[in-house]
């Protein structure tokens, strides 16, 4: 009986797990304006997941919506932080027509999340 309890254990569980992960329902299109270097980088960022590690993200002067896939633009609402968790302030939320302004020079941008409403 205990064989077949830990074995129905390892074939339902991860189930479970793949039932709660949502795949992200598409993009938001970000540009990243580096005001020192005067180039602007584009990045797709997925909807729903802390977003990191791009390298564009490590010199950042203004954060800006420019578009998406799989939702409408207007619905999709993006925060920068400082860490890469997801957590420390790094500025104002930002939708389309309605960047986030960083800094005059360059931030470090830890992480990113985009929502789609």
């Amino acid at each position: 009986m205990h064989f077949f309890t830990t074995t129905l254990s390892f074939i339902i569980l991860p189930l479970f797990g793949m039932a709660s992960a949502q795949p992200p329902v598409g993009d938001a299109i970000i540009s990243v304006e580096n005001r020192r270097t005067g180039v602007n980088s584009t990045v797709p960022v997925p909807i729903g997941p802390i977003f990191t590690g791009d390298a564009a993200l490590s010199a950042v002067s203004t954060l800006y919506l420019t578009g998406s896939t799989g939702v409408p633009v207007d619905t999709v609402i993006c925060t920068p932080f400082r860490n890469i968790d997801g957590t420390g302030n790094g500025g104002l939320p930002f939708t389309f027509g309605s960047p986030s302004f960083l800094s005059l020079n360059t931030v470090v941008v830890g992480s990113i999340v985009c929502q789609a409403s």
